[in-house]
């Protein structure tokens, strides 16, 4: 495959995920007062229910920096909580969702479940099926382009 026939794949894959960020911010995380790495992130405290920021950092591939940037807003605006570790090193905290972060992240699944796309509507079978064979591959090809050093 050459070049151009690449760019005809990836142009329109990036130009629906762009539209997709843009209407799930419009219509999801905007009216909640969230952001997409605020909520990335009140997902992984959801996950784990209680969790260092350096475990954070990794599960998100960002800095230390902005990880504590960002919890320092999700604190300010009540949206989490932090404790000192009950094992290990006393001067680590740990994180976990307030009861105002829980139902943020409540009322946002049950946004995305009311807004929730039936793809069968717009899409035979066939080409449901084709689909996720595509992105399926598409996706593993992320994951090992972003476990390869040389493109970093």
């Amino acid at each position: 495959m050459n070049l151009i026939e690449e760019n005809e794949i990836v142009k329109p894959i990036m130009l629906a995920s762009i539209k997709i960020e843009a209407i799930a911010y419009r219509y999801c995380l905007h009216p909640l007062g969230l952001s997409w790495p605020a909520v990335q992130i009140m997902k992984i405290i959801e996950m784990f229910k209680e969790i260092k920021p350096s475990a954070i950092c990794h599960a998100i591939g960002s800095s230390k920096s902005n990880v504590t940037q960002r919890l320092q807003w999700l604190e300010k605006q009540g949206l989490i909580e932090k404790s000192i570790c009950t094992e290990g090193d006393k001067r680590q905290v740990a994180i976990s969702l307030s009861d105002e972060g829980k139902r943020k992240l409540k009322s946002l699944n049950k946004t995305l479940k009311d807004s929730e796309v039936h793809l069968e509507k717009f899409f035979t079978k066939e080409e449901l099926s084709n689909h996720i064979i595509f992105f399926n591959k598409f996706m593993a090809m992320l994951d090992q382009w972003e476990k390869c050093e040389k493109y970093h």
